[in-house]
């Protein structure tokens, strides 16, 4: 059992901005590139070290697929928000995102947070989990998804989750303009990667046509950057 053990830079010159927060996705991406969820554009591999201990219960990662185009995403939006607030469930800590899809753009109203990446990521995950697109999609530490306004399903998925051993544990350790990352597991995934988002907080929009005309739409953390680190070899 050889863990994954190796400092990498990156961002660097990139600051944190008020609101922003770092939020590396390491049980979610260890398991999820073995489907391919990690993308294209991997960045230096991160190699095998020294054997390690048993891992501390990493965070249970909360990917919603949204869109202000959506009139079924608001009610998910807030629920992922009260789930941020909540901050932890059974003693692991949540990390929730919202990823803006952007094929509801053409019913008149675009998105100002969406992107294809997003949508591409989420059109991974159905291909893996066997679903179907549709939003609001909450797929929890890469291998459940939910309804995202869902109650009762998140909290059942989240739970169930939480009670798993962890796959990875990560650090954040800021340096300068530096962000450093180390990332250990007990064992080695092929075809891991480590992904780096970068989401933030206090957001909403006033929408003006759509689905969601008329309406001001709060948000629970929306990421805005999605950056592949590394690959474990």
């Amino acid at each position: 059992m050889t863990p994954i053990n190796k400092t990498l830079q990156g961002c660097a010159g990139v600051a944190a901005p008020t609101k922003r927060r770092w939020a590396l996705t390491g049980a979610l991406t260890l398991f999820a590139s073995l489907m391919g969820i990690g993308g294209p554009h991997e960045a230096a591999a991160v190699e095998p070290a020294k054997p390690a201990e048993a891992l501390p219960r990493s965070p249970v990662v909360l990917e919603l697929f949204t869109s202000e185009g959506c009139s079924s995403c608001p009610p998910a939006d807030a629920l992922l928000s009260q789930l941020d607030a909540q901050g932890d469930v059974g003693g692991a800590p949540l990390v929730a995102m919202e990823m803006h899809v952007d094929y509801w753009n053409y019913l008149g109203w675009r998105d100002p947070f969406s992107a294809e990446d997003y949508t591409q990521r989420q059109v991974r995950y159905t291909n893996w989990l066997g679903t179907r697109n549709y939003t609001p999609q909450l797929v929890v530490d890469g291998q459940t998804d939910v309804l995202g306004s869902s109650r009762g399903g998140a909290t059942a998925a989240v739970t169930a989750a939480a009670k798993k051993p962890s796959q990875a544990a990560v650090q954040l350790k800021r340096q300068g303009d530096a962000l450093m990352v180390q990332v250990s597991a007990p064992t080695k995934p092929q075809g891991a990667a480590v992904v780096l988002a970068i989401t933030e907080s206090g957001l909403s929009t006033k929408v003006l046509r759509g689905e969601n005309g008329g309406q001001t739409l709060h948000h629970a953390p929306v990421v805005r950057v999605l950056k592949n680190l590394g690959m474990v070899r």
